[in-house]
């Protein structure tokens, strides 16, 4: 079966609070279902080094975070 791909963002990971969580969230998927891909806009951080160590996709790119009719986040990525 092909795996659902998952797109994750955040700023950073340098102030770990709600990075934290979204890596729990991130632990805790069924990894025969689904493939998390994180994206950054800035690297650093010790959570962030957690996160390379255990082998994610992790993807340092720029990225506008605005609220257009409740989407938070434009991600301008090429085709994973």
């Amino acid at each position: 079966m092909k795996k659902v791909k998952l797109l994750f963002s955040i700023p950073n990971f340098i102030t770990a609070g709600s990075g934290r969580e979204m890596f729990n969230i991130i632990e805790r998927l069924d990894k025969n279902i689904f493939e998390p891909v994180i994206v950054i806009s800035k690297p650093g951080g010790t959570l962030y080094e957690e996160i390379l160590s255990k082998g994610y996709t992790v993807i340092v790119q720029a990225f506008n975070a605005e609220n257009v009719n409740g989407i938070i986040a434009l991600l301008f990525l090429p085709v994973l």
